[in-house]
């Protein structure tokens, strides 16, 4: 199957993040998310965010093959460009996006954001996904339903 095509329909599966928060914000909440939010998205924090996001993806790196595709195209990075790929991301700009085909799994981040988006985790992914969110700080959680 071609790879993009596998990639779309991916993006319409059900899926989790990885997010500093450990379940979403709803509507009308009295807190104070976009403050914190833009707080978390300034400087020094989006950077720290980024770091723990590459460290997710290079000890995810070591259970699971995968293909990563900075925006549509295809690259081939070692440990140090994956992580640069990450925080240039995250931090500056683009989308990224990390297929473990033996997974049928995929794992997207965008500029600006503050999670990771995993669609179609299997069993074993999903697994380590979550024990290595812990260990950065960071909460798994299923995406809304809908």
């Amino acid at each position: 199957m071609d790879w993009d095509k596998r990639m779309e329909a991916l993006l319409e599966e059900p899926y989790f993040v990885m997010d500093f928060l450990p379940e979403q914000v709803p509507p009308g909440a009295q807190g104070e998310f976009f403050r914190v939010e833009q707080y978390f998205l300034g400087g020094k924090e989006l950077e720290a965010m980024a770091d723990s996001f590459a460290r997710v993806l290079l000890k995810l790196w070591c259970y699971f093959p995968m293909d990563v595709y900075q925006g549509t195209r295809r690259v081939s990075p070692d440990c140090k460009t994956l992580c640069a790929l990450v925080k240039k991301t995250v931090t500056k700009r683009g989308s990224l996006s990390i297929l473990l085909f033996g997974e049928d799994t995929l794992i997207t981040a965008g500029a600006g954001t503050l999670n990771l988006t995993v669609y179609h985790p299997s069993a074993d992914a999903g697994r380590i996904l979550a024990a290595l969110a812990a260990a950065e700080g960071l909460f798994w959680r299923a995406g809304p339903a809908g």
